[in-house]
């Protein structure tokens, strides 16, 4: 199933995944899908087609899963690294010094650390942790996306071959039973204190 969020202004439907109880879940942009992203963000279809977790220690609100590619945010995030972000309604919202995925229509997704300290004047500085990489300006009028960083999921370690979309599904998801197996315990320790 695939459902929408009104996001006002920039554009009338947002379309996103939800499971068979209505509840969200995490659209994985694979590193074979980050490519066409641009150009299929807003189709239903596209990101009906996209593979989808669940992780039940995140908060509430609506989460996607993006590769890494280059090493501009080293040492903090590695090539083939996989960052969940939540979606962010309006560019007023983001924390200045804070790390989102940005898509914008002439670069596509990026993920930089953001400085709003020219958002009155429209724009969002964009910056690489990796110092070899200068900061850049973006207009708002260019950005189609923002998404806040929430969870990094170090996977650059492994070799490629040793990498595939279904053992990173099965890697997050079996994450997440573990987490909540662990709440569980402490749940039921608080219970007989």
């Amino acid at each position: 199933d695939d459902s929408f969020i009104d996001i006002g202004n920039h554009r009338v439907l947002f379309p996103i995944r939800v499971d068979e109880h209505g509840d969200n879940v995490i659209e994985v942009v694979t590193q074979e899908a980050s490519a066409g992203y641009l150009t299929g963000y807003s189709d239903s279809e596209y990101v009906a087609n996209m593979p989808i977790m669940s992780l039940n220690f995140l908060p509430t609100g609506k989460h996607r899963a993006f590769p890494i590619k280059g090493d501009s945010m080293h040492p903090w995030v590695k090539d083939g690294d996989v960052v969940i972000g939540e979606y962010v309604e309006h560019p007023k919202m983001v924390r200045n010094n804070c790390c989102y995925i940005i898509l914008t229509k002439d670069d596509g997704l990026v993920y930089k650390r953001v400085y709003t300290n020219k958002l009155d004047e429209g724009y969002l500085t964009l910056s690489s942790d990796n110092k070899l990489y200068n900061p850049y300006q973006v207009h708002l009028s260019d950005v189609l996306e923002i998404w806040e960083f929430k969870l990094n999921l170090c996977i650059g370690q492994y070799e490629e071959d040793e990498l595939n979309p279904v053992s990173i599904l099965n890697l997050m998801r079996s994450v997440g039973i573990e987490l909540k197996e662990l709440k569980d315990r402490v749940n039921k320790i608080e219970k007989v204190n």
